[in-house]
């Protein structure tokens, strides 16, 4: 495992372990309980007619030090409504069955407009 040295907001450095996903970007000069890794964003993205929109963004986050322990776990971060929303492992497979869930929703309306129109845009 790789490490990463860390200034602390007393000036002090740490070198702490490194998870193989993270990118890597620390912010310096914080309180070790608020060091976090965090790997890449992905979201995605719908075309609209205002142009590109980017939804559900997400990524795998860590905060080791934490003063709450049972909370030293990797999470995903899922950025829902406006709020970044942390879900272990459980709660992201059961977002993603309702995800699937609702595709079929939309499949259904997607049919319903074509016969609206004759055909999509």
């Amino acid at each position: 495992m790789r490490t990463v040295t860390i200034r602390l907001a007393g000036g002090m450095d740490v070198v702490v372990p490194e998870p193989s996903w993270c990118e890597g970007v620390h912010q310096q000069g914080q309180a070790l309980e608020n060091l976090f890794h965090e790997g890449p964003e992905t979201g995605l993205i719908v075309a609209t007619l205002r142009g590109p929109v980017e939804i559900l963004a997400a990524a795998l986050a860590q905060y080791p030090f934490r003063t709450d322990v049972l909370r030293r776990s990797p999470v995903a971060t899922v950025l829902l409504d406006g709020a970044w929303y942390e879900l272990g492992s459980a709660e992201v497979r059961e977002l993603a069955a309702g995800l699937v869930a609702h595709a079929e929703v939309l499949r259904g309306m997607a049919e319903e407009l074509d016969g609206f129109s004759g055909g999509g845009r």
